[in-house]
């Protein structure tokens, strides 16, 4: 409405500009008199007015519009349109307009940034830590929680995080999304680190939690030491109960067919035979029960690890050589990949020995029925610098029920063996404050990984 009138208003204008100088010149040329003459002064005199009043109307008009555009522009909307001009009536219109649009965004800035205050006190309330990073490690949010339990007052860079915990920035600066990390950060905190990327407008930011898990964990452990008892018991009582049964049984035998003649002890053959295989089964499950015991041992007494500067380079070749001619005797195509670059890691040799060569005998079993089976063991460093070692199978695979399972004590989905190498070759990682993860698909191939997060 607004628009129509100021079309209006500038053709109003420019046709009676016209009408004044056209007049003014059919006067003077046509007539030419005095009169004629007078007259035609004075039509010029009122174009010139009109002419005037035009490039006002539209100066004053551009230099609002102007104002206008700045103000949404560097977002000022407390400015004013007043309507106290006497020009033209038709820029109380315009006036009413504008402040009618930058009214409407002061509202709608008010509401954002009432949301905004909403969701950062929300933000500032919960348990859980949260950061916000951009692309270059600045950092865009923080609350108080993520604070609290990083033991900071103010960080704008996640550089920052060096001079406090080193591992917690690897991890951080080397996070890949949709992966948790547990680590123990300080006395009495155990965090779990998950990470979620966003891209807002045009720009990839990473979203970090941090929760401190430590309490749940403790029940976990309760929970954990509750289910191995319950192991223990039922294995021992698969033990017991038949020895004791077979126990009595023979007794039964001695007591019925032990007999005393001339001083010695006769029995029948028959009843001989059956205390000979009685005491042989007695003896096997003592042998299992005692082997069973010996493995719970193991995982329960590992050893503190003496951590000392590894080539890690040379720990997968001497490791290779070592398990060579046991892979090759399987019928299995054996190989290693080392990156060119020596990468050194701290850790204790012997107890990273024991993981790989655990990792490739669970490949070689993994690989049984395979006739085409390769398995190939990697090193070196990530994309971002972290060293890593990797086992790949192309085997049987593991069933995605199992992924979840296989890193408990006990759990195993192989005929023979005790179901520890697996749990104690990730308790030996975590003791050298890496990770140990495993990726399958199932009849395709499997893939152990493990990341060490301190050099």
């Amino acid at each position: 409405m607004v628009f129509n009138r100021f079309q209006l208003q500038i053709i109003a204008y420019l046709i009676g500009i016209c009408i004044s100088f056209t007049t003014a010149l059919y006067l003077i040329i046509s007539i030419g008199n005095i009169p004629a003459v007078f007259i035609a002064i004075l039509c010029i005199v009122i174009g010139a007015f009109l002419f005037r009043h035009l490039y006002l109307f539209i100066a004053k008009t551009n230099q609002k519009l102007q104002r206008f555009i700045e103000s949404i522009k560097y977002a000022d909307y407390v400015l004013k349109f007043s309507s106290d001009d006497n020009l033209d009536k038709n820029f109380k219109g315009l006036n009413d307009s504008f402040n009618s649009i930058l009214e409407a965004f002061r509202k709608e800035r008010a509401s954002k940034e009432e949301n905004l205050q909403y969701l950062k006190t929300i933000l500032q309330q919960v348990n859980t830590g949260l950061m916000v990073v951009h692309d270059d490690g600045s950092i865009a949010l923080i609350n108080d929680s993520a604070k609290k339990i990083m033991n900071l007052r103010k960080i704008q860079h996640i550089n920052q995080l060096k001079s406090i915990d080193e591992r917690l920035y690897k991890i951080l600066n080397s996070f890949s999304t949709n992966t948790n990390y547990l680590l123990d950060f300080q006395d009495n905190t155990q965090l779990i680190i998950r990470s979620n990327s966003l891209k807002i407008k045009s720009k990839i930011v990473q979203i970090f939690t941090f929760q401190n898990i430590y309490s749940e964990l403790q029940q976990k452990e309760i929970e954990s030491w509750q289910n191995l008892i319950t192991i223990l018991r039922h294995e021992i009582m698969n033990s017991i109960t038949p020895i004791s049964s077979l126990n009595s049984t023979l007794l039964f035998i001695l007591n019925q067919d032990l007999e005393m003649e001339d001083s010695r002890y006769i029995m029948p053959e028959e009843s001989v035979e059956d205390l000979k295989e009685g005491l042989s089964i007695i003896e096997n499950r003592t042998n299992g029960l005692i082997k069973f015991i010996n493995s719970y041992r193991d995982y329960s007494d590992l050893p503190k690890p003496n951590f000392k500067q590894i080539n890690l380079k040379e720990m997968i070749r001497q490791t290779y050589q070592l398990l060579h001619p046991e892979v090759t005797k399987a019928g299995i195509e054996f190989h290693y990949t080392i990156q060119e670059q020596e990468v050194h890691i701290k850790g204790d040799l012997h107890l990273l020995e024991m993981v790989l060569i655990n990792l490739v005998k669970n490949a070689i079993q993994a690989n049984e029925d395979n006739t085409a089976s390769r398995i190939e063991i990697t090193g070196g460093e990530d994309e971002k610098g972290i060293p890593f070692m990797a086992v790949m199978d192309n085997g049987k695979g593991i069933v995605p029920e199992a992924i979840d399972k296989i890193f408990m004590p006990f759990f195993t989905t192989k005929k023979v063996g005790t179901g520890i190498g697996l749990s104690l070759s990730k308790q030996i990682i975590q003791l050298h404050h890496g990770t140990l993860a495993v990726k399958s698909e199932e009849g395709k191939q499997t893939i152990f990984t493990i990341k060490f997060l301190s050099k």
